[in-house]
């Protein structure tokens, strides 16, 4: 998590979102929200202060995740087979 910045910009908020928008979505972000803080948002072992938080969406790509476990799931089998193989010799 980052801190909080000391320096503070005294821009309106509609201004600061839309800035924080147009720079998430840049890098490749799908959606942007600006959000009052709720507990549900934050990772296990984490914890935010603040009253406000701003939430990233990121699509995931399915496909790409089916590739990849696929490729883990068979790194796994891999490696049992050659434990098997040693085992058994």
């Amino acid at each position: 998590m980052l801190p909080v910045a000391e320096l503070q910009n005294e821009s309106p908020a509609e201004q600061l979102a839309a800035a924080a928008t147009s720079f998430a979505v840049s890098h490749k972000a799908d959606a942007v929200g600006v959000a009052r803080m709720d507990p549900l948002y934050v990772f296990e072992g984490y914890q935010i202060d603040e009253p406000w938080v701003m939430v990233l969406a990121l699509a995931h790509n399915y496909e790409r995740l089916k590739e990849v476990a696929l490729r883990r799931n068979q790194q796994i089998w891999s490696r049992k087979k050659e434990l098997l193989f040693v085992c058994a010799k």
